[in-house]
């Protein structure tokens, strides 16, 4: 009586075909690297690209129309960088020099608006983040580093809700985050400030975005 021996060769075809074919069937979502249009870095951008038209996208979360309305502060030290996940988004000014800064009997200001877009989905919630580098002074109410972040659904609106937020020695107050009720963009306009009668303040702002995508994850 003859036996038959399995074609091992045949059954490694067969097992790497239905590996492949499980891989196959993983979710790749289509927007869940970063990506920057109009800037040279692929993780970052300046304000002076930003102020001529350049964007980011990061997940489902697409940030547009960025603009400086008004600044007291020489900007061009300042970097925008980029990050998040699939479903949020974040985007912190980070001086590679030392830009947002005041000290003794000074004080300084900037305003900023950008619009947020869910691609595939709607913006749920909003969130400003206050940045503090170094606080110092003699006095328990300066310096003050502070921010006001109008959420709206147009340019220069809170008709979403407003955040106010300020850093003392005594330390944080305000903050928080508002949640949107699912639209497909809403327009982010922050006033950022440091002021010192003595004393010396040192600082940074981010924003966080989050959206929600229907069921069955990205187009």
């Amino acid at each position: 009586m003859s036996r038959t021996h399995p074609d091992h060769s045949t059954a490694a075809s067969l097992v790497f075909i239905l590996i492949m074919a499980a891989l196959s069937l993983i979710p790749e979502p289509s927007h869940a690297d970063l990506i920057t249009s109009g800037c040279a870095s692929a993780s970052s951008c300046t304000v002076a690209e930003l102020g001529s038209g350049a964007s980011f996208r990061m997940g489902d979360v697409y940030v547009s129309n960025w603009s400086v309305k008004t600044s007291s502060f020489d900007l061009t030290g300042l970097t925008i960088q980029f990050g998040g996940t699939p479903s949020s988004a974040e985007m912190d000014l980070v001086p590679t020099v030392r830009v947002l800064t005041v000290s003794n009997y000074s004080s300084a200001s900037m305003t900023f608006a950008f619009e947020a877009t869910g691609l595939d989905g709607v913006i749920t919630n909003v969130e400003p983040r206050l940045g503090v580098r170094a606080v110092s002074g003699y006095s328990w109410d300066s310096p003050v580093i502070w921010q006001s972040t109008l959420i709206g659904t147009s340019p220069g609106t809170a008709d979403l809700g407003t955040i106010n937020e300020t850093y003392t020695l005594y330390g944080p107050s305000g903050g928080g985050s508002i949640d949107v009720p699912d639209r497909k963009s809403v327009w982010v306009t922050t006033t950022y400030g440091l002021s010192a009668n003595s004393g010396y303040a040192e600082g940074g702002t981010s924003t966080a975005m989050a959206s929600a995508v229907p069921i069955g994850g990205f187009s």
